[in-house]
Formats: C-alpha cells, sequence, structure tokens
C-alpha cells in the first residue's frame, strides 16, 4: 500500500501531539503544523489534510488532496468544494464538544447579566463597584425571554441548558417549525427584525452561509430594547461588527459578548477593543478537558474509514 501523506494542522499541547504521534498509523507519513502554519509546500505535499482556516480556493487547486477534515462542527467554508471537487472525501469533528460551548454561553450570557466585567475592572483600582448592576437592574435568566438564531446539535444544547434555569425561548431557523420541549416560539429567521424587539438577550448560534451574512445588522440591533444583551458563538459572519460597536458606544444595547470573529487573533486595531461593554472570548467556547484527545480520536477514526474505502 502506498502511504498517505497527512498534514494535520491544530494548535496543540505537547502532550496531544505526543498522542496524536503515538496513535498515527506508522505505515503513513504525518506532518503536524500549528492552527495558521500549513505551508504551499504542505498542501502540494499531502494527500489527506485536517485544516480549519485555510481559504478553499487553496484546496480546490490541489488535485493531490483526496481528504479534508474540518475539526469543527460544520464545514461551512468548505461547503463549495462539494460541488467543484465532488471526489473530494469531506468530514469534519461533529458536535462533540456541544455541551462546552453551551455552557461557555451560558457562562457569557450570565457575566453580561450581573455585570461581572465591571467587578473584574473595579478590583485593581479597589473599587467597591455596586453601581453598575444597581443601575441596570438586570432581569433574571429565569423568565427572561431569550432569542437563539439556530437549531442545529450546539443551538440544542443551549436551549437546554436555558430551558433548565427557566429562560422562555424563541428560536429562528429558516423555516417558522420545529419541535422541542424547552422552546416557546419557532419564527422564521427573516423575520428576526420583526420580533427581537420582545428579547431580553440574542443567542446566536447560526453555522456560515452567504444568505445569512451580516443577518444580525443595524436594524437588527436598532429593533433590540436598550436593556438587552448579545451573545454570538456561532459563525462571525452573521454579525456586522461596525454596527454592533455603533450600538454599544451609543450605549443603545446593554452588553455584547462574542466568541468568533472575522479575523483571528482579533488585530490590535480593531474597534472592537475599545467598545464598550463588550466581552472578547478568544474563540475558546468549544475547549473542556479532554478535548484534544476526543477530537484526535475522531480525526483517526475518519482517517481509517476513508483508507477502507479507499480499498
Amino acid at each position: 500500500m502506498t502511504p498517505e501523506r497527512i498534514v494535520f494542522s491544530s494548535t496543540l499541547s505537547p502532550e496531544a501531539e505526543s498522542y496524536l504521534r503515538e496513535q498515527f498509523p506508522s505505515s503513513h507519513e504525518l506532518r503536524v503544523r500549528t492552527a495558521r502554519g500549513v505551508t504551499d509546500d504542505d498542501l502540494a505535499w499531502a494527500t489527506g489534510i485536517c485544516v480549519n482556516n485555510i481559504p478553499a480556493d487553496k484546496i480546490r487547486a490541489q488535485d493531490n488532496i483526496g481528504w479534508l477534515h474540518v475539526p469543527a462542527v460544520g464545514i461551512d467554508p468548505f461547503l463549495s468544494l462539494r460541488e467543484t471537487r465532488p471526489d473530494l472525501h469531506i468530514t469534519r469533528h461533529g458536535p462533540f464538544n456541544a455541551r462546552a460551548v453551551a455552557e461557555h454561553g451560558l457562562g457569557l450570557l450570565l457575566a453580561l447579566r450581573r455585570e461581572i466585567p465591571a467587578m473584574v475592572e473595579a478590583k485593581p483600582r479597589r473599587i467597591w463597584a455596586r453601581d453598575p448592576i444597581f443601575k441596570r437592574h438586570p432581569p433574571l435568566v429565569a423568565g427572561s425571554q431569550i432569542h437563539v438564531l439556530g437549531f442545529g446539535p450546539v443551538a440544542q444544547t443551549v436551549i437546554t441548558l436555558l430551558a433548565a434555569v427557566g429562560a422562555e425561548i424563541t428560536v429562528y431557523r429558516r423555516s417558522a417549525e420545529g419541535n422541542h420541549p424547552g422552546v416557546k416560539h419557532f419564527r422564521a429567521l427573516h423575520d428576526l427584525a420583526t420580533h427581537i424587539g420582545g428579547a431580553d438577550a440574542l443567542i446566536s448560534v447560526l453555522p456560515g452561509h452567504p444568505e445569512i451574512k451580516h443577518r444580525i445588522n443595524a436594524t437588527v440591533l436598532d429593533s433590540m430594547q436598550p436593556s438587552s444583551v448579545l451573545v454570538n458563538l456561532g459563525r462571525s459572519d452573521v454579525l456586522d461588527h461596525e454596527a454592533l460597536v455603533a450600538a454599544l458606544t451609543a450605549d443603545r444595547l446593554a452588553g455584547a459578548a462574542l466568541d468568533v470573529f472575522d479575523q483571528e487573533p482579533l488585530p490590535p486595531e480593531s474597534p472592537l477593543w475599545s467598545a464598550p461593554n463588550l466581552i472578547i472570548s478568544p474563540h475558546v467556547g468549544g475547549q473542556f478537558r479532554g478535548n484534544l484527545h476526543r477530537g484526535i480520536d475522531i480525526f483517526l477514526g475518519e482517517f481509517e474509514q476513508w483508507l477502507a474505502q479507499r480499498g
């Protein structure tokens, strides 16, 4: 059997990289790169790759690559390859970290509601920071109207956690249909601006897609209550960041928390850094103890299946 040449791209701890190398079949060749360290030489060398930060066009141009594994819940950035490279076998991690993302999202929501960032900021200055929470009079999450964009596996885990603490949940998806014991209303995504005025919080768990780019735009943000908050756990381009900065600066929104960004790491010159009442979470929502090993195991399992299909 001709050895396969695999490039694995991710930010691994030394221990996780050792685990990967130990578990990887010795009859095949492996290059391990950082999340953004894959070179053109790597792409020209590989017959299979595990990447999430390379433009689809670069992969499309490499006929030598027969397998693409995406270490993420979805394959949104690479959907076009299904048409232009039908020979390319595409796999993904899937929603194995859905619980972690959901817990992170709930944590961000609670941090915004309980004015935790103001307390953290006040501590080095030895300020007894009661004013922010007395000024806002934040509602409890229990009984709050929480609107959720998306209804995939991660979104449904978010919904389950929110329902467990007593939130009243409205879900937006392509059509105003669905069934979930924790959901009070299903709405069509195109009606977001019509109904968002009733929300105490908006949580986006939407995947990326050209049709929903900037779905959370100035119109939607202006339709939200000034006391409401926004959390984005899904694709970054769903949100118009310029409009968000404007809304926060004008105090038309009580706060926001983002775990995903158009450019990562977020550049120092980004206006988001100076936006008031904004929590910047450095895309860590899916992290949890043991997640790297679990992701590696999924990758290796998909590799074995690809080898079996190739005979």
